[in-house]
């Protein structure tokens, strides 16, 4: 029987029990190790707090397998798995407060506040788009050429925009660090939190509802010199399209790869995770770009030399 050694994470505080076995709490910054030798193994979560308790099974056939998707399941190469716990909160949906009420000739929109926001708009008096959101402290709508725009303020600090079009179809509905008005767009920033402090641009044109998106980075950043952090501000900077960073990672005889290489052999970079139980050189990372893939970097004088793709 194949074993291996789960991690488990959880960003709240949770009791959890295996096969009917209590283990422990997990806490957040804390995770639980455990070695797993069992072919199923049914984790039992109960958080300490308002979020419903629920069961994970795990199977294990020569791979780490959620099969209730209740969790996100991080493979790394030398048989390692972090796991990281969803929790479902009970929310109660009531409403103590009217964020906005204000009617377009046919059509109406009101936005409630509950826990989170309830946001409502009806044509003619039947119900055309609902949607629960982050809980907006401030909103407002307009209507214009043929567009309904609502802009609000989250209580963390966050900017909130809708735009639907003349059949409440959605063009766009997401969130933002800071966003800006102009006379014939809005410009939307989110900051990616990365090594070198890129942002994401989104750029919505007034005119003809077209979306523009990119990512921007300060000039003459330092350049990350600590070996284990090298590849990470490499995959973050090829996630970016930024190939003139990542290849200043890039030894002399990688540098002259082309920059639809990267693209082609790492994928559409959604998520990077270092593997930090992996104790010898080279340095080590899995990446998800649709699917799990483990990559090695080995390093010379700050530069990266070579990558392997790991079997998993």
């Amino acid at each position: 029987m194949n074993q291996y050694f789960a991690h488990i994470h959880s960003h709240i505080p949770v009791s959890i029990s295996a096969n009917g076995e209590y283990l422990n709490i997990v806490e957040k910054r804390k995770p639980l190790d455990l070695l797993v030798t069992k072919k199923d193994l049914y984790l039992s979560v109960s958080p300490l707090g308002n979020y419903y308790p629920y069961t994970i099974h795990i199977s294990n056939n020569y791979k780490c397998v959620d099969t209730t998707n209740n969790c996100i399941i991080v493979p790394y190469y030398n048989n390692h798995y972090d796991i990281y716990l969803k929790h479902n909160k009970i929310y109660e949906m009531t409403a103590n407060s009217i964020v906005l009420n204000t009617t377009f000739g046919k059509t109406n929109i009101a936005i409630l506040n509950g826990t989170n926001s309830l946001v409502s708009i009806y044509d003619n008096g039947n119900l055309v788009y609902s949607d629960i959101v982050r809980q907006l402290s401030t909103a407002t709508a307009i209507s214009q050429a043929d567009h309904i725009i609502i802009k609000g303020y989250t209580i963390n600090d966050e900017y909130y925009l809708l735009i639907l079009n003349s059949n409440y179809e959605t063009i766009f509905s997401g969130y933002f660090d800071n966003m800006e008005e102009h006379e014939h767009k809005i410009v939307g920033i989110s900051n990616t939190y990365d090594i070198a402090k890129h942002c994401h641009i989104c750029e919505i044109s007034l005119s003809n509802m077209e979306l523009k998106d990119y990512y921007i980075v300060k000039e003459n950043i330092d350049i990350c010199t600590t070996d284990e952090l090298i590849p990470r501000a490499f995959l973050e900077a090829i996630k970016v399209s930024n190939y003139t960073l990542a290849k200043k990672y890039l030894g002399d005889t990688l540098v002259r790869a082309s920059n639809s290489h990267f693209k082609t052999y790492f994928g559409d970079i959604q998520s990077i995770y270092y593997n930090s139980y992996n104790n010898s050189s080279p340095v080590n990372y899995t990446v998800y770009s649709g699917d799990y893939k483990s990559y090695s970097f080995e390093l010379q004088n700050g530069k990266i030399i070579d990558i392997e793709e790991m079997t998993m």
